[in-house]
């Protein structure tokens, strides 16, 4: 008897499921997957980490059917870090803490893809958009260390620009741009390739294990740019109601074109970073129905409030789907970092997510940081406004203490906080600590001489955890988040 009703087959398989099969038995129509496995997809377990790598962007999603070192597909969504952080368990005496981390994102990524199913193969491997913090360690996490090959078999390999804009390294001799040229010397274990475009709706990928229905994992936003009745000289108003400068079209939305000698072509040239940022692949992760109501994942990447924008503009296109509102549970990876030019009003209230989760790191952005106190503090008022269920975060048996929040602290004052988080413990100006709040996250949470742990004084350097989002393990619309 299996523990879940047994459901029809995937969409992406006609054949009838067996249903009672045993587990040496494989699905007729996905040989990939177990009968019994297959016999449960209308769940979607899935298993989301959120690494800590400092001042950039690493995460592995891997599907499941109950444990997620037994996957049966793996997408890795970025790899890259402009400075590096050590890990919190490493105590931060030790100069080597930063490499050392590295090398346990490493091993932690090896240790789940080695144990799928089909082992050691990535169905997906994205790379968001070519900003060096979140592409530079993808050679060092995907190569074998003598870089003479990669160490796993990279089903799809998707992208943004061109080649020649990934050729920044870090801790490697082998670029990025060295796995996506045509000429790869790793082009072997590399099945496809591909330059992505701008979604004319939410574009499913194609993973083995991702569910039934509208389960599973979508590109939502790619190349995104604004369409022709976005382009206005009015200010547009920010979450905390300043304003900010006038919203930037670029060529190549679907249906819309600037014309050539017209007023609005000046403003085709953004700053390079800026542009990058608006290329972002943006991801969705769907649970399984249950009543109406589907879990969702919300994979930012560096997009900004432009791109909010354009994904908020498409509620009421028919072809948009499934729809971005929420309907069931919703997790927001925070996009840019919590910096101020991503998570405005609007994209908040249409999603209303339950959770958010920060990739953030102690970089100094010229005379300021991210994400900053000024706007974290909109953003966390806000959700605390929408007045959900409070968010169950499982303790970690070794440090049952929540960690930290951390910002750059560019105004004083505290965060606000749900009646039930325990109480601010600002430090000082700069880069600042608070007392964890529940369903607000930075990986960046311990900081020399700083916050609530006794040992913070001994601290040399910054240190980070990695986040862990479960959903739907225990049947569609479950969650469990834990902090390692």
């Amino acid at each position: 008897m299996h523990p879940f009703p047994t459901p029809s087959h995937s969409a992406s398989c006609a054949l009838p499921c067996p249903g009672t099969a045993g587990p040496s038995e494989r699905c007729p129509g996905r040989p990939s997957l177990s009968a019994a496995c297959c016999a449960r997809r209308t769940f979607v377990p899935a298993e989301v980490i959120f690494f800590n790598v400092g001042q950039g962007d690493c995460t592995l999603i891997v599907f499941h059917d109950g444990n997620p070192y037994n996957g049966d597909s793996a997408v890795l969504v970025d790899a890259g870090s402009k400075k590096e952080v050590g890990h919190a368990a490493s105590g931060g005496t030790d100069t080597t803490a930063k490499a050392e981390n590295r090398k346990r994102v490493k091993e932690k990524i090896a240790g789940y893809l080695g144990g799928l199913k089909n082992p050691n193969t990535l169905d997906y491997v994205v790379v968001t958009h070519p900003d060096v913090d979140h592409y530079n360690l993808i050679p060092y996490m995907l190569l074998e260390d003598d870089e003479s090959a990669l160490k796993y078999t990279v089903n799809n390999l998707l992208y943004v620009g061109t080649p020649a804009e990934h050729n920044t390294k870090r801790a490697t001799k082998a670029t990025t741009r060295d796995l996506l040229i045509p000429t790869s010397k790793y082009n072997p274990k590399i099945k496809k390739k591909e330059v992505v475009a701008s979604p004319t709706k939410p574009r499913r990928l194609d993973l083995a294990g991702s569910g039934s229905g509208d389960a599973g994992l979508y590109v939502i936003a790619a190349n995104t740019v604004c369409t022709k009745n976005e382009v206005t000289d009015a200010k547009k108003p920010r979450i905390d109601g300043t304003t900010s400068a006038r919203r930037i079209p670029l060529a190549g939305w679907p249906g819309t074109a600037v014309p050539a000698g017209s007023d609005d072509e000046e403003e085709l040239d953004l700053p390079a970073e800026a542009e990058d940022n608006r290329k972002s692949i943006c991801l969705m992760l769907v649970g399984a129905a249950d009543g109406g109501k589907e879990q969702r994942v919300f994979l930012m990447a560096d997009a900004g409030h432009e791109v909010e924008d354009v994904l908020t503009d498409k509620r009421n296109n028919a072809r948009w789907t499934p729809k971005l509102k929420r309907t069931g549970n919703t997790w927001l990876k925070v996009g840019h970092h919590g910096s101020d030019t991503a998570t405005y009003a609007k994209w908040l209230d249409h999603i209303t997510p339950d959770g958010m989760f920060i990739s953030s790191g102690t970089l100094p952005f010229g005379v300021s940081g991210i994400p900053k106190f000024s706007h974290l503090k909109t953003i966390v008022q806000r959700w605390i406004d929408k007045k959900l269920p409070p968010v169950v975060v499982a303790p970690d048996p070794a440090n049952p203490l929540l960690p930290d929040i951390a910002y750059y602290g560019d105004t004083a004052g505290d965060l606000p906080r749900p009646k039930a988080a325990p109480a601010a413990a600002s430090e000082g100006a700069y880069y600042r600590l608070e007392g964890g709040i529940k369903g607000v996250a930075t990986t960046l949470t311990r900081m020399p001489g700083k916050g609530r742990d006794k040992d913070s004084k001994a601290l040399k350097i910054s240190l980070g955890h990695d986040w862990h989002l479960a959903i739907d393990a225990k049947g569609p619309n479950t969650y469990s988040i834990t902090y390692k």
